[in-house]
């Protein structure tokens, strides 16, 4: 089960083990890929003043995706720069799944989630890294 929906007691034990994690001196080393990506988004969003009405919040979810998946795994995933790319498509398709399979009660059940959207959200895990 996800630490965000953990009871209270199996949450304290996981966030005391994320906690050091993000200790000022560990994201010291990171401040390359921020800054780097931070530099991205200024000048996407440079770009989009030019339009009469921006949603950042697209750019913005990107970039955080963009500074995630490098500090995390080392390499770039480029969703800000090819927000159409296979990894952002299937990122999307499976948020709607699970979304789907929360709202949608008789989904509830795995065995009709597997004959539903199953198959789908598989592929689309299998797509994203077997997350």
């Amino acid at each position: 089960m996800p630490i965000l929906v953990s009871s209270g007691d199996k949450w304290k034990r996981r966030r005391k083990l994320l906690t050091p994690c993000f200790h000022a001196d560990i994201l010291k080393g990171f401040l390359t890929v921020f800054n780097e990506h931070s530099r991205k988004l200024v000048e996407h969003l440079r770009q989009e003043r030019k339009k009469e009405f921006t949603y950042i919040g697209i750019p913005v979810t990107l970039t955080a995706l963009d500074i995630i998946y490098e500090t995390m795994l080392g390499s770039s995933v480029g969703a800000l720069d090819n927000n159409n790319s296979q990894y952002i498509f299937a990122m999307k398709r499976l948020l709607e799944i699970c979304t789907s399979k929360i709202i949608k009660i008789w989904k509830w059940p795995n065995f009709i989630h597997k004959l539903t959207s199953g198959k789908e959200a598989r592929r689309h895990i299998k797509t994203i890294g077997g997350l």
